[in-house]
């Protein structure tokens, strides 16, 4: 399954498609990075789509990897907004 933030948010123009192997950043202010790679993108029971993911947040002196997590499509995309690859 891939979906485009746009089909989520209601944004117009080009969006970039939220499937396996993609990589988004949420932005932070300070000297925070946490990377989100997606693992898969599926649809609940209720047909509710869902992101499952890894993280990691790294930190000057810290670095942790954390998953698989999973967030609704929609809060994903809210939160994770920034496409690396």
């Amino acid at each position: 399954m891939s979906v485009k933030l746009k089909e989520v948010n209601g944004t117009n123009g080009n969006s970039p498609d939220i499937q396996a192997g993609s990589v988004f950043r949420c932005p932070h202010s300070g000297p925070v990075l946490e990377t989100a790679e997606v693992v898969s993108v599926r649809s609940d029971s209720y047909g509710i789509p869902h992101v499952t993911y890894h993280v990691r947040i790294r930190r000057a002196n810290h670095d942790v990897q954390d998953g698989p997590r999973m967030l609704a499509l929609k809060s994903f995309a809210e939160r994770y907004t920034e496409r690396v690859h």
